[in-house]
């Protein structure tokens, strides 16, 4: 998200440059135009001005070509610059995202067969949940197996809204939990495919690098209020 911000904040920061460029390019066309409609005006029934005027065009006309050549090779330049830029940027994104999926499949191997407890299952037996539109809409979401099942990976930034407002809602909820919810702190999400209400694995990584994983059950169209279970203490454990 930096990363898009910057680019975005490079890219308005190079518009103004090249409507410069394009400016001073008209500025010199206009002016040579009006000295050479001026020196017309002046040589007008003089043979001998007229051959000045004649030679000063010829030589004008040879200028203006030389700085539009040069004015285009500077925006060329600027071009292949911001291409070479732009997908330098594109490769530390994708880089980024291959990082925080392996991250995301580290830490959640072998917590999707852990033993559901009672209210987790009677929320695992829902037939439905609006989560499934969500994940079906999101195709372009990488699929990443965890514990031979299937299910898609979300980024920091991809992460739904309702899924992170539900799990500081569950927290809040819980007694034993204090301290400062960082939404920043968030490495991404993994949900299975299928249909049911299918809990959310929603991940973290603290300032030191210590990992941490929630398991989230919506209320799904039941309309329940949302439960979640830290599992980084089962996480720990099996390590």
């Amino acid at each position: 998200m930096v990363q898009d911000t910057a680019a975005q904040t490079s890219e308005t920061q190079r518009q103004p440059m090249y409507k410069n460029l394009r400016k001073v390019d008209w500025a010199i066309v206009a002016g040579t135009t009006l000295v050479l409609a001026i020196l017309a005006f002046i040589a007008a029934g003089n043979s001998n001005l007229t051959t000045i005027v004649a030679n000063i065009v010829s030589w004008a006309g040879v200028f203006l070509t030389v700085v539009g050549i040069v004015i285009a090779l500077l925006i060329f330049r600027r071009q292949d610059n911001d291409s070479r830029r732009t997908n330098a940027q594109t490769g530390q994104v994708l880089n980024g995202i291959a990082n925080n999926t392996s991250t995301i499949q580290q830490q959640l191997a072998g917590l999707t067969r852990l033993p559901l407890s009672a209210d987790e299952q009677s929320y695992q037996d829902d037939v439905e949940s609006d989560d499934d539109e969500v994940v079906t809409q999101r195709s372009a979401i990488p699929v990443v197996e965890v514990d031979g099942k299937e299910g898609e990976t979300f980024t920091q930034q991809d992460v739904p809204l309702h899924v992170v407002g539900d799990l500081a809602a569950a927290w809040r909820e819980m007694p034993d939990q204090n301290g400062d919810w960082t939404v920043a702190n968030i490495v991404g999400a993994w949900r299975a495919r299928g249909q049911g209400n299918n809990p959310w694995y929603v991940t973290f990584q603290s300032s030191a690098g210590q990992g941490r994983v929630w398991r989230l059950y919506r209320g799904g169209r039941s309309n329940r209020a949302p439960i979640a279970r830290d599992m980084t203490a089962e996480m720990t454990h099996q390590e």
